[in-house]
């Protein structure tokens, strides 16, 4: 799994698994360049089966070339923009990845991209309720029937009532 840097010029792995996770580690991608480097900027998936044959092929520092080599990856988009790019590579003769395998590695990068996504409206939503909590101002919510479901600290300095009481 890569994520991008702040300034979208590098992508970042942040997990690793595998023989050469190490050296993965230690080697961050830059967008546009290689092949996970122009998924990210195309923001399309795809499989590269037999990297060798690939033009964009670029190896990993400190790792060997490897015949045989397969690569799938897919970008993790929320609303169209790039939050990472997801990878997975094999190697062996007849290894090839198979459209039922990327499909599965689209949907799973799916599932990271709303993940994200509500982990950041949770956080926004978080800030939120934070400034009214604090606020001195009287703040109440209530469901569609207008029986109150929520009331801030200050609601209590204003009229009196806890919430409870509300």
């Amino acid at each position: 799994v890569y994520i991008p840097d702040a300034d979208f010029k590098v992508l970042q792995p942040i997990a690793t698994a595998g023989v050469e996770a190490e050296e993965i580690m230690n080697d961050p991608l830059h967008i546009g360049i290689g092949i996970l480097g122009n998924m990210a900027v195309s923001k399309k998936g795809e499989i590269a089966n037999n990297v060798s044959d690939d033009p964009r092929a670029t190896d990993i520092k400190d790792t060997e070339a490897v015949d045989h080599e397969h690569l799938m990856g897919v970008p993790i988009l929320v609303q169209d923009n790039l939050r990472g790019d997801l990878a997975v590579w094999r190697v062996g003769l007849g290894e090839d990845f198979s459209e039922s395998e990327f499909s599965f590695l689209a949907n799973l990068a799916q599932q990271i991209a709303t993940s994200l996504e509500n982990a950041r409206l949770f956080q926004e939503a978080q800030k939120f309720k934070l400034g009214i909590d604090r606020t001195d101002n009287a703040v109440f919510i209530t469901d569609p029937n207008g029986i109150i479901q929520y009331v801030n600290p200050g609601f209590n300095k204003v009229y009196g009532f806890t919430a409870e009481e509300a």
